[in-house]
């Protein structure tokens, strides 16, 4: 028996944070924690960048999903997903794609 005769595998490990990002700040929460002696239309003033509104992107489930189709499309299949605390491993597996000249030439070696 052959290295030929049996289904060899590519192997892939995708690791996922999956930790919730920090809530944006809120100038009225502020405006409460310093009793009201600075308002809130004037933190935001003052402090743009903290509390510029954030635009939100595709939720975490689609950019999972497009990420998972993308890694299909490319013949990767997913095996398994363990976490580890926060982390997430994705474990997918493809058939290995051997080079029909090489194998051609490795045989004619052992001849």
């Amino acid at each position: 028996m052959n290295s030929t005769d049996f289904q060899q595998w590519n192997y892939f490990v995708l690791k996922l944070n999956i930790t919730k990002p920090a809530p944006a700040p809120n100038p009225e929460e502020a405006s409460k924690k310093l009793k009201g002696s600075l308002s809130p239309t004037f933190i935001k003033d003052q402090f743009p960048q903290e509390y510029k509104e954030v635009k939100q992107g595709p939720s975490l489930e689609k950019q999972i999903q497009v990420l998972l189709e993308q890694l299909g499309a490319q013949g990767w299949e997913l095996i398994s997903i363990s976490p580890v605390g926060e982390i997430l491993l994705f474990f997918f597996k493809r058939p290995l794609r051997i080079d029909p000249a090489i194998v051609s030439e490795g045989s004619e070696e052992t001849k």
